[in-house]
């Protein structure tokens, strides 16, 4: 990367595991990325949190983009395909096991877009639990309520879940009667 002129700029390196450096002149600074009065977002969900897009090929790309709209240069996210505020993703842990780790990010807005895996959780080959109404309820309110008690001046933005495949998406489909019973 090569500037023509002097001024303040920020600069995403998206590198995967490619090598990638910015040129600095002699008389040039680089302001950190650190600065605690800035705020920071973490965007929390599943596969949907790991595509990429056409300025975000290497994935992140929700929260990189929206973070890059709304101005904020901190960003963390956590995106776990397959998983939810139930759903476990075959073992690697639901939203609210990974409560404590989220909560400790101190971030300024949380934008939490999960959900759609909670209807199913693959335990095993062939094998598909299901949870109760009350119990997927309780998973979504324990996370909720979970994070506003450890960050009760964030910004909580909660969607609920969204599916793109046409056949899936309104209330015609039920995988399972027992967690969706409301038709």
């Amino acid at each position: 990367i090569a500037f023509e002129t002097r001024k303040m700029r920020d600069i995403w390196i998206e590198t995967a595991m490619a090598v990638a450096f910015v040129k600095v002149g002699a008389g040039d600074t680089l302001a950190a990325v650190d600065d605690a009065a800035e705020p920071q977002i973490t965007v929390i969900g599943d596969s949907y949190q790991q595509a990429g897009s056409g300025i975000f090929g290497n994935g992140g790309a929700i929260a990189l983009e929206t973070a890059t709209r709304l101005g904020i240069r901190k960003v963390a996210t956590d995106a776990i395909g397959g998983t939810g505020y139930w759903n476990s993703g075959n073992g690697v842990g639901n939203l609210n096991d990974r409560l404590a780790a989220h909560a400790a990010d101190k971030s300024s807005i949380y934008l939490i877009m999960t959900g759609l895996n909670d209807y199913g959780d693959l335990v095993s080959p062939g094998t598909i639990a299901w949870p109760s109404r009350a119990t997927y309820e309780q998973s979504v309110r324990g996370y909720l309520q979970g994070l506003r008690a450890a960050q009760p001046n964030a910004l909580l933005i909660v969607t609920s879940p969204f599916c793109p495949v046409p056949s899936q998406s309104d209330s015609t489909y039920v995988a399972n009667r027992g967690t969706n019973s409301s038709g």
